[in-house]
């Protein structure tokens, strides 16, 4: 022992001259407490196999996987191994159940890098220990006088799809289970994919879910973020009796999450979006920035972001963020596009809104700002169709509500908005 440290520690000795031996393979065991913290969404990202043999490239293949690690640690659904140990396995490939057992990990992904005269290039697959599905597979090309801005690009890039990837497996996985096996990480899921129907019966039943999940971890921040959403989609469709009380609910929830964990940027980006309905861009747009200080590359956070410059008037900034978004997510929820087509039209560019929001897969909550782009631009025949069928889904809808609702910054962006839909014949 040294003299004050009362834990082992690691020595080495350097043998300048003396003969290779052997890498000792060491069997990491963890204590079961360990591996029931492991047990949620975690993944180790392995070092990079160096695919072009020059020995100048293991501090690049060593850099990358370093940077990644750190991105993917900004998650805090994903429980992500450290660099350290992953690096046990630098220049050995054994078996994925080795690595699951010993790393207690669901996930495992393995990448390389290879570097000709000009070009790099940058393989990742992401592989599910149990099954050793693949999951998903991707490659990165860049030009080697550029490699601190591929470095950066690239790493920004595969921490976000990898991140989305992970939840989408979750998912696929937790929906396999029992309804008793489910536990509050799971709950939360289910009940996200609810909302994003955007009907009131899914919207109580996604709630149940978030507060089930609370009820089983009160420390839970994520639940109470995804509470305080479904309060604020009451108040937006006005499917609450009471839709003030609905927002202010929100807010309240989103600060509860951010209370339970400071360091989850859901919880900011809930508070965001509640404020933002408030009114109250200064403070929305600030718990944006806070959010994305704490993982910038979460692309659901980006696009909100956007979403909320672009009822700031900063719609420039607003379309730079949520194109942003979809390169980091391009298999991205339709709502990205509705926010850009929202940018697009409170840019006036009308054209370009009804070009975006035609790429939604699902038209359902398009069509209010279809009609007015197409009223505004005088094709009353197109304009008519989408209000038709805004009726046919939201079947309360009037104009003096959906007065109230876009939070403008500038009342004028939303007399247009609301110009756009009479001129579509909807009341």
């Amino acid at each position: 022992l040294l003299k004050n440290i009362d834990e082992p520690v690691e020595l080495f000795a350097l043998e300048i001259n003396g003969p290779p031996r052997a890498r000792p393979q060491v069997e990491l065991v963890l204590p079961a407490e360990a591996l029931a913290v492991l047990e949620q969404a975690a993944v180790a990202f392995m070092p990079l196999i160096n695919a072009s043999g020059d020995p100048r490239d293991h501090h690049l293949c060593d850099g990358i996987t370093g940077d990644i690690i750190s991105n993917l640690s900004r998650f805090r659904d994903l429980v992500v191994i450290a660099h350290h140990s992953v690096r046990r396995f630098r220049n050995v490939e054994p078996p994925l159940e080795q690595i699951g057992r010993q790393l207690g990990v669901r996930y495992v992904v393995n990448g390389s890098l290879q570097r000709t005269e000009h070009q790099i290039r940058l393989r990742v697959e992401l592989t599910e220990v149990t099954s050793q599905r693949v999951v998903w597979s991707d490659r990165y090309d860049g030009a080697l006088n550029e490699i601190f801005k591929f470095q950066d690009d690239v790493t920004s890039k595969i921490a976000s799809r990898l991140a989305i990837q992970i939840s989408v497996a979750e998912q696929q996985r937790i929906r396999s289970l029992a309804p008793p096996d489910l536990h509050a990480y799971g709950l939360v899921l289910r009940g996200q994919d609810l909302s994003g129907q955007f009907n009131r019966e899914a919207n109580l039943h996604a709630r149940r879910l978030f507060e089930t999940a609370v009820e089983i971890d009160p420390g839970y921040g994520r639940g109470y973020a995804a509470m305080s959403r479904s309060y604020n989609l009451d108040w937006r469709y006005a499917w609450a009796e009471s839709p003030q009380t609905a927002l202010d609910r929100a807010v309240d929830l989103a600060k509860h999450a951010i209370d339970r964990d400071a360091l989850d940027a859901r919880g900011f980006g809930a508070l965001g979006f509640a404020q933002l309905y408030q009114k109250h861009h200064e403070e929305s747009l600030a718990a944006y920035e806070r959010a994305l200080e704490l993982n910038p590359n979460d692309a659901d956070l980006l696009a909100e972001t956007g979403d909320a410059l672009t009822y700031s008037g900063l719609t420039t900034r607003a379309i730079e963020l949520l194109k942003r978004a979809i390169r980091l997510n391009p298999y991205h929820p339709d709502w990205y596009l509705w926010y850009l087509g929202e940018a697009y039209f409170f840019r006036k560019d009308f054209e370009a809104a009804i070009t975006t929001l035609k790429q939604m897969r699902d038209h359902s909550e398009a069509h209010r700002l279809l009609a007015s782009s197409y009223g505004l631009l005088g094709d009353l025949a197109n304009a008519r169709r989408h209000a038709s069928e805004v009726l046919r889904i939201h079947p309360n809808f009037s104009i003096d509500h959906w007065s109230k609702v876009p939070p403008n910054k500038d009342p004028s962006e939303n007399e247009m908005f609301i110009a756009g839909l009479r001129k579509a014949g909807l009341k």
